[in-house]
Formats: structure tokens, C-alpha cells, sequence
């Protein structure tokens, strides 16, 4: 014969089932995260070969217009054998006042560009 479970045992169950979930969904969870992880290691490998093998000056600039990236053969040009050297630092740190402006105002028109096609893709 069957025992008739009370509400208390029930909801225990319950309770002890809910945790069980909790705790698989948590490992689903970590591997998801571990795949994750993993891929983005491999693209962040990827994009550092290209970067210091292309012959081309490759660099990156944030809203102030300052190095946040380069690559070896844009180090170069200024100067340095490692590209981190330049992280930091401005066209006006390279160039005269003229041609530092210069580059200002063409770095500030490329981000206005870019933004405005952002903003037309949207909508």
C-alpha cells in the first residue's frame, strides 16, 4: 500500500527538487561560461596575429582621440618596437600642432560619420 505523502513532505520535495534545478542550471551555467570564455580567447588570439603581422599601420583611438591600440608596424613608424609604448598618447605627442589639429578634427568627423550611420542603421 502506498503512503499518502503529507503537504509537508511535498513541499520538501518540492524544495529539494528546486535546488537540484538550481544547481544544474548552475553547471549549464559555468560550461556555457567556459565555452564562452574559451571562444573569446581564441577570437582575442586571432585579432592579436592579424594585428602584429599586417604590414599595414592598424590603430585604434578612443572619444579624446588618444592610442588605445596599434599594432607593430604602426609602433614603428613612430618610433617604438612595442605598440603598448603608444597607448596613451595623442597625435600631438608625434606631430607638429598643425598637423596633430589636423588629425583631430578628421578623427572627430570619422566618429560623428560613424555615429550617424549607427543611428540611421537603427532606425
Amino acid at each position: 500500500m502506498k503512503h499518502k505523502l503529507t503537504y509537508e513532505e511535498l513541499e520538501n520535495q518540492f524544495l529539494e527538487l528546486q535546488k537540484q534545478h538550481e544547481i544544474l542550471e548552475l553547471k549549464l551555467y559555468s560550461k556555457n561560461e567556459s565555452k564562452i570564455k574559451e571562444k573569446l580567447h581564441y577570437e582575442q588570439h586571432l585579432f592579436k596575429t592579424l594585428m602584429d603581422n599586417m604590414p599595414d599601420h592598424i590603430y585604434f583611438k578612443d572619444t579624446e582621440s588618444k592610442f588605445i591600440r596599434s599594432n607593430k608596424a604602426q609602433a614603428k613608424e613612430f618610433g617604438f618596437d612595442d605598440p603598448n609604448e603608444i597607448i596613451g598618447k595623442s597625435d600631438f605627442d608625434f606631430f607638429t600642432e598643425k598637423r596633430a589639429q589636423k588629425g583631430l578634427k578628421t578623427n572627430k568627423l570619422s566618429s560623428e560619420m560613424v555615429n550617424l550611420l549607427l543611428i540611421k542603421k537603427k532606425n
